[in-house]
């Protein structure tokens, strides 16, 4: 499969953009509940029945950034996204691809700054995508 493919069961749907739930930015949580950790910032995107969870964590002293998320289905006994895949995309050019492991978690590592897409190829749904554009950069690095 070439990388500009989906798999046979995305191939002719158009991708569906995944809407903002929870930005820890945005709704940080109550003094005291809050994380101590610096340069990590949480996000929750819903797609239909999909709901996937994010955290983007900054590497000290570089220009790279850990990005861990968790596809989930809202239905009720739905299988796990277990083994879909997730690739991490700039200008239609493929960077990164990787699959949820059995608990639907994924992991991707990737320069700062670049506008990037998240794109999800859930089974029996349409293909998800998550933009991060400049202005997603801007927002994450203003407090490191």
């Amino acid at each position: 499969m070439s990388k500009q493919q989906g798999s046979a069961s995305t191939v002719g749907r158009l991708p569906v953009r995944a809407e903002l739930v929870f930005d820890s930015l945005r709704d940080p949580a109550p003094s005291g509940v809050r994380s101590s950790a610096n340069g990590v910032r949480y996000l929750l995107f819903r797609a239909g029945p999909v709901v996937i969870d994010l955290r983007f964590e900054f590497k000290p002293d570089s220009e790279r950034y850990s990005l861990s998320g968790q596809a989930q289905s809202t239905e009720e006994n739905a299988p796990q996204l277990t083994g879909i895949p997730v690739s991490l995309r700039s200008d239609r050019t493929e960077l990164l691809r990787t699959r949820t492991n059995q608990f639907g978690e994924f992991v991707l590592e990737e320069e700062i700054g670049r506008s990037v897409e998240i794109h999800l190829e859930v089974p029996e749904q349409n293909e998800i995508f998550i933009p991060l554009d400049e202005a997603f950069w801007q927002r994450s690095t203003a407090g490191l």
